[in-house]
């Protein structure tokens, strides 16, 4: 019985993840000309390549690692195009430079597949600062 109260201190102490383990899917994206300064609810466009067939929907989180902040995301349907639009995400807040203690956030956006029955089947990540300069 002790062995399997040892077996379970790895997922206690380091979580699961319900990321998919399958194909990776790169992602790409590029921030709006035209955000507002401090959490813009437009999100911007994203570009997907590599996405598994039998993909129904993307889930996408956006968290920025610099400063350990949630910036949301949401579900988006696939539409078959590997673009999810400018402005989609209906839980996102933009970046917000001008609280930035030390620099420009680092922005990671992870993208995963989801098939007909909400089963996580592909995923994959990019990250980008914010300014870029």
């Amino acid at each position: 019985m002790k062995l399997a109260y040892l077996l379970l201190i790895p997922l206690l102490v380091f979580g699961c993840s319900a990321e998919a383990t399958g194909p990776a899917i790169e992602v790409d994206f590029s921030w709006p000309a035209d955000m507002t300064p401090c959490f813009d609810t437009k999100s911007p466009e994203i570009r997907l390549k590599s996405i598994p067939e039998g993909t129904r929907s993307f889930s996408v989180k956006v968290f920025d690692t610099e400063y350990a902040m949630n910036h949301g995301g949401g579900k988006v349907m696939n539409d078959g195009t590997g673009i999810i639009a400018e402005g989609a995400l209906k839980k996102y807040k933009g970046p917000c430079y001008d609280l930035a203690i030390s620099g420009p956030g680092n922005y990671e956006f992870t993208i995963t597949a989801m098939d007909d029955k909400g089963k996580a089947i592909a995923s994959g990540k990019t990250a980008r600062k914010y300014p870029e300069k």
